[in-house]
């Protein structure tokens, strides 16, 4: 006999959900890569690592060209004069306010307008996705060398850049020159509405110094935590790429291994943390190679001191000898916010994490576009989850009101089940066939009573991906202590009044008083496991639960009506 065989269906569904719950978050807990390393200090300031090149990860040999036009003495009289004059120029934008060196013409800083870093002091300081003192993060780098534009002084006839929403796309030109007849630019072009801009880079074909093999460009700087939960975020930071239709995320790299180099058709690099991310995309050139490297460095965290990876990554590209370089990138810089880089295309929305491509993704993609619907009428995403809850139980209210319905029926066939089983006792095959022959002729599904759990857990569960990765959540306030959706309830208030409103909702569902243990039971699983999801589930679960306790006075006082009125 199947010991299940007396409980009701929407217990083990119940059960099932929580098994399957419990290892997600254990998952989520506990499997995850290995923490970052924290160790006590005293010091104020954090620790910055020197930033990689290609040149000193060896990826190609670092052999001097051939010089051709210009000899030995006149190239070394060239690039001897580092003490360049540096001039900054400065680009503001509705989104971003970056600035811009002349030594090497390039991004030395890079702050996004709109976004602040969450720590656990009230600050109203603006993210930046350059790391500080980390000098040029985005460069291009010659094989062989002796170019070094990091290096080199440029010239430009601007120094500041404004765009206001109503404006067009802006330029700014840098140039360094070797002579009257050599000069190599690059060219910046900012626009007012994007996250993005362009850099184009030209080099004459007789450029007196050949440029031979390929050049690399990417980001070397990598980028620093911004949230208050540093380990998490931490463990979100890696190198990214995407080869054909192949993502590649990379969070470790051995030291016997550096540097990582991937061959293949490069669509874009960069790198990532959970809510941030820095690409690189190729526009008229197709890059060879995806090259990542790692170095450490700390930040400071009240007194813990964090060791956090610096990631770089850069695309190798071939070019010819005296062939002109006329090369354009775009360079995405900004927030990983699912809307935003799916417009940039090319599918840098598959760095958001939403599940199971086929199965959870497309739901958690639809609970996005709702929340972001909503919160144009509700600009609070806490009452937005509530709304959404309501929406879900007007929607699945048919299916949940035929489970009542079939509980109901199976209490009133409880009688007859129980004379079937206790007839029956030394037959269990007999008993099946005579308690589905029951079902058959009274034209009950004992499965009814599943469909709505059935139905709502991949929305649960998309639900669940959201919260914890969509940057909508990130520091968003509910009321009162919630002030970060996306972070659990540190007060722990919400978990208990789930499982208050779970534990009320199970009583009035329970129809097997043998089940009486488990209307206690199942609502502190849940509360346990709830105690460190974060706070906008718990909520979505909280009121879900409330809803639920409403649409049951509902059903029940309908069914009595309706008898009254038979009668």
């Amino acid at each position: 006999m199947d010991p299940n065989e007396n409980k009701p269906f929407d217990f083990r569904m119940i059960l099932a959900f929580v098994l399957m719950f419990a290892i997600v978050m254990i998952y989520t807990m506990y499997m995850q890569p290995e923490a970052p390393e924290t160790t006590k200090q005293t010091a104020t300031e954090s620790d910055r690592p020197a930033p990689t090149t290609s040149r000193d990860s060896g990826t190609v040999d670092n052999q001097t060209p051939q010089l051709g036009v210009l000899d030995t003495v006149a190239v070394d009289s060239l690039f001897m004069a580092d003490s360049v004059a540096v001039d900054t120029v400065v680009v503001e934008t509705p989104l971003f306010t970056a600035r811009f060196s002349t030594r090497g013409a390039d991004i030395v800083s890079y702050q996004l307008n709109k976004y602040h870093y969450i720590t656990d002091k009230e600050t109203d300081e603006q993210i930046s996705l350059i790391p500080k003192n980390s000098g040029s993060a985005l460069r291009f780098e010659f094989w062989g060398a002796p170019l070094q534009l990091e290096r080199r002084g440029f010239t430009t006839d601007r120094d500041r850049v404004t765009l206001t929403a109503a404006d067009d796309s802006s330029v700014v030109r840098f140039s360094w020159s070797v002579d009257e007849t050599h000069t190599i630019t690059k060219t910046y072009i900012f626009y007012p509405d994007r996250y993005s801009f362009d850099i184009i880079l030209n080099v004459p074909g007789d450029f007196p110094i050949p440029l031979e093999r390929e050049y690399t460009f990417g980001w070397d700087a990598g980028l620093e935590p911004t949230e208050s939960g540093k380990k998490e975020d931490i463990e979100n930071i890696a190198a990214v790429a995407r080869l054909g239709k192949d993502l590649e995320e990379i969070k470790e790299i051995d030291d016997s291994e550096r540097p990582q180099q991937f061959g293949g058709n490069v669509i874009w690099a960069g790198v990532r943390t959970k809510y941030f991310i820095n690409i690189v995309i190729p526009r008229s050139v197709e890059p060879q190679a995806f090259i990542a490297d790692r170095t450490f460095g700390f930040v400071q965290d009240r007194e813990d001191k964090y060791k956090i990876p610096y990631f770089s990554a850069r695309v190798a590209v071939p070019i010819s000898p005296r062939q002109p370089i006329d090369h354009r990138y775009t360079v995405y810089m900004g927030p990983l916010d699912y809307f935003v880089v799916k417009d940039e295309g090319l599918g840098l929305e598959g760095l958001l994490h939403l599940g199971y491509k086929y199965i959870i993704r497309p739901f958690a993609i639809f609970v996005l576009w709702s929340f972001e619907k909503l919160y144009g009428f509700v600009p609070n995403y806490g009452f937005v989850i509530i709304l959404f809850g309501f929406l879900v139980k007007v929607i699945f209210h048919p299916l949940t009101k035929k489970s009542m319905v079939s509980m109901q029926r199976m209490k009133e066939m409880q009688p007859k089940l129980q004379k079937i089983r206790e007839k029956y006792k030394e037959d269990p095959q007999r008993m099946n066939r005579e308690t589905m022959k029951m079902y058959k002729e009274t034209g009950f599904n004992p499965l009814s009573g599943c469909l709505p759990l059935l139905a709502q857990m991949p929305v649960f569960f998309a639900l669940y991906q959201v919260l914890r990765s969509s940057i909508q959540m990130r520091g968003a306030e509910f009321i009162f202590h919630i002030t970060d959706l996306s972070q659990k309830d540190s007060l722990f208030i919400l978990p208990i009044i789930m499982t208050v409103s779970f534990f009320w909702q199970q009583k009035m569902s329970a129809t097997d008083p043998k089940q009486k243990a488990l209307v206690y039971i199942m609502p502190l699983i849940f509360g346990f496991l709830f105690a460190q999801s974060p706070a906008g589930l718990t909520l979505y679960w909280t009121v879900y639960n409330i809803f639920s306790v409403i649409e049951q006075y509902i059903i029940k006082g309908s069914k009595k009506n309706e008898g009254a009125g038979s009668s």
